[in-house]
């Protein structure tokens, strides 16, 4: 039986220890009730605190002095003026301020505090205030504690009302200063100015120069001028080159067949010498370019002009020598003029005119040009000027601006929620701590519940005999008064007999059918009945197991061996001077010392005496003699014998029995004596069939009996 059953040690049962906390529950109850009687006793002690609150919108407090800025705009600058307000407002000068604001309104009860009364009043202020903000939202929370709800409102609205003053105070007094900072960098950016034009209008007077308004027309004049004069200088160039050729050709032909090859031979020496001139002329202007880009800035007309006539000598000797090239000359011969030589000459003659007079106008232009617009030096005292011409109006303009600002009484700092009279107080939170002392009054409860169960060195439930002894339980009798005497007769209970539809005579009955169905082997003829300690009700359950066995019909001894406390003559009517204790002496045969019962089926070999030497007596050949004689006559013998732990009387006597029944009683020993008992029995190989939970409060912990507890219909 014991080895079908699986180990409890490695096994969580969660319903175990529900089942002990219910056990226990009125303990469980007890600390959660001392600890919410403490907590309310610590709630009515405690001063009740409130808070009002009040919130303010901020926003950008410096008038803009600059167009761009070059700190962060977004995230740094926000978060750090956020800060920076809420640490103003937490700080003891502000403080201060509120104070005389509240002292101001008759707050105090008087209008005039001193600095040090002033300077206490804000630091205790300071105290039971609580500044909040939060990133990337611009309303700042001010919350006052205390305990008078209508006084902390009062200063939650003077805080906010004094900061929206300081702030605006702040912005004019900025503004004010601003302005100040600012005239005076313009009368410095005005001086700068008129030394500027100074040094301008003196560098025009000793240039000689009048007019500045000419010089955008001045430069392009002259840049037509050169295009036109390298044009008319190169065709008088080629004119010329062309007459001196026919000249030589006329010189040097002689007939008709070689007027062809002439002509073509004068076509390209007038080309060889345009090309060489051409050449010529453009070295000079890169020359000219390279000494006047050491003096002049690149916007100067004269460079201007240069670079422009190099450019265009470099495009015709380009062309030219395309022209040249070429293997088609036909336009080159074509545009030449084909007339006589008076003809040309007369051509040459125009053209040169035409640029000499073009050359003339050129000179002008360029000393017109060199008049007008001066030198480097003019542009950039010209630059200088317009630079502190545009400082001025700026400075100007921002004075404008921030004179417009600190006119106005609008601060960046608006009140947004205003305070209200608190109805409920935050300290003491009367529903938390009230909830916490529930959890902790449990959580205190159960702890001892669980440990005052480790501490409890008892067998006290069907688990801990499993556990701890390791042996079936056979079954759980309540406590119902057993034993107890009743009627007239003097004689003690027994429920089998008074009481045969009770829970208690079914736990009898259910500890027969374990024994007489669950031993695994032959039914035991002679079972021993025996506890770890005395009082445990071994001769209770002994009287008990031996009527329900006669019950079912079997024959029946009930022997008392225990001939130190015998016990089992308190339950039935018997004959004096009869017992055991004759026979083992040798003064009376077995079958006069029997006697029998008012129940039929059962007799009883009682105990009269007690003697001086019953171990001896149990451990003779004539107490082994007796018992196998008896096993002869009767089904079942039944004895009661001595507990285990303080005599060696239930050892001598297992070893004659073929089955042991231990009793236990929870309330009369610890686990440590029912073990103790356990050992010695198992020394001298006693079959131990299990043990009888007896005298069990049932009504208390019977969910931990509940497969041991038998109902009776009708009952």
């Amino acid at each position: 039986m014991a080895e079908n059953q699986q180990d409890p040690e490695h096994d969580f049962d969660l319903r175990l220890y529900v089942d002990l906390l219910w056990t226990r529950k009125w303990l469980v109850l007890g600390s959660m009730a001392l600890v919410l009687a403490l907590a309310g006793l610590f709630i009515s002690f405690q001063t009740k605190v409130y808070r009002a609150k009040a919130s303010v919108l901020l926003g950008r407090e410096a008038p803009r002095i600059l167009t761009t800025d070059p700190l962060p705009k977004e995230g740094f600058q926000e978060r750090d003026y956020l800060k920076t307000q809420a640490s103003i407002l937490g700080s003891r000068s502000f403080l201060e301020k509120v104070i005389r604001h509240l002292t101001e309104q008759g707050f105090y009860g008087k209008r005039d505090l001193s600095d040090a009364e002033i300077t206490r009043r804000a630091a205790r202020l300071q105290l039971h205030e609580t500044v909040t903000s939060v990133e990337n939202n611009m309303v700042i929370w001010i919350a006052v504690e205390g305990n008078d709800p209508e006084r902390i409102a009062k200063m939650a609205n003077a805080i906010v009302e004094t900061f929206v003053t300081y702030n605006l105070g702040n912005k004019q007094e900025m503004a004010g200063q601003t302005v100040g900072w600012l005239q005076q960098r313009l009368q410095e950016a005005k001086s700068d100015l008129d030394e500027a034009e100074v040094k301008l209008r003196d560098y025009k007077e000793k240039e000689h120069i009048t007019d500045d308004a000419v010089e955008p027309a001045a430069a392009a004049g002259a840049s037509r001028l050169n295009d036109e004069y390298i044009s008319a200088q190169a065709q008088s160039e080629a004119l010329a080159a062309r007459i001196r050729a026919l000249r030589a050709a006329r010189t040097g032909g002689t007939g008709g067949g070689k007027k062809k090859g002439s002509s073509d031979r004068l076509d390209s020496a007038v080309q060889q010498q345009m090309l060489q001139s051409l050449t010529k002329e453009y070295l000079d202007a890169q020359q000219q370019l390279l000494e006047m880009s050491q003096k002049y800035s690149p916007e100067h007309p004269d460079l201007i002009a240069t670079k422009t006539r190099a450019e265009h000598l470099r495009s015709t000797i380009h062309k030219i020598e395309q022209e040249s090239g070429s293997a088609d000359a036909d336009v080159l011969t074509t545009s030449q003029p084909t007339a006589n030589l008076a003809d040309l000459q007369l051509e040459y003659n125009q053209a040169s005119s035409r640029a000499q007079a073009l050359g003339r106008m050129l000179g002008a232009q360029r000393a017109q040009s060199q008049k007008t617009a001066g030198s480097l030096d003019l542009a950039l005292l010209k630059q200088q000027v317009e630079m502190k011409k545009a400082v001025c109006n700026d400075l100007q303009s921002r004075i404008s601006d921030t004179k417009l600002s600190g006119e106005m009484n609008t601060a960046s700092v608006q009140v947004l929620d205003r305070a209200l009279i608190p109805k409920y107080p935050v300290r003491p939170q009367t529903f938390r701590i009230l909830a916490c002392a529930v959890a902790i009054g449990l959580a205190l409860g159960a702890g001892l519940a669980l440990l005052l169960n480790v501490l409890d060195r008892r067998v006290k439930n069907p688990q801990d005999v499993a556990k701890v002894l390791k042996l079936p339980l056979l079954t759980v009798v309540p406590g119902i008064g057993l034993g107890k005497v009743i009627g007239k007769g003097g004689k003690a209970k027994l429920v089998t007999i008074h009481e045969p539809r009770s829970h208690a005579a079914e736990c009898y009955r259910n500890l027969r059918t374990s024994i007489l169905f669950s031993s695994g082997s032959s039914i035991p003829r002679v079972i021993l009945v025996t506890s770890a300690v005395a009082g445990e009700g071994k001769s209770t359950t002994a009287a008990n197991l031996a009527v329900v066995m006669a019950q079912s019909g079997r024959r029946v001894l009930l022997a008392d061996a225990d001939l130190r406390r015998p016990a089992l003559r308190r339950y039935f009517r018997h004959r004096e001077n009869r017992g055991l204790v004759k026979v083992l002496s040798g003064r009376m045969i077995l079958e006069e010392a029997v006697q029998h019962s008012e129940i039929p089926g059962l007799d009883l070999l009682l105990c009269h005496s007690i003697p001086d030497n019953p171990s001896e007596l149990l451990g003779s050949e004539l107490m082994r003699v007796t018992v196998e004689e008896l096993s002869h006559h009767y089904d079942t013998i039944v004895i009661d014998s001595p507990i285990v732990t303080s005599v060696p009387d239930a050892r001598i006597l297992a070893t004659q029995a073929e089955a042991v029944v231990m009793v236990h009683c929870p309330t009369s020993a610890d686990r440590d004596m029912v073990c103790h008992a356990k050992e010695k029995l198992e020394e001298v190989n006693a079959k131990i069939l299990g043990l009888v939970m007896n005298n069990v409060d049932i009504r208390k912990s019977g969910y931990q009996y509940s497969r041991y507890v038998y109902s009776v219909y009708g009952t």
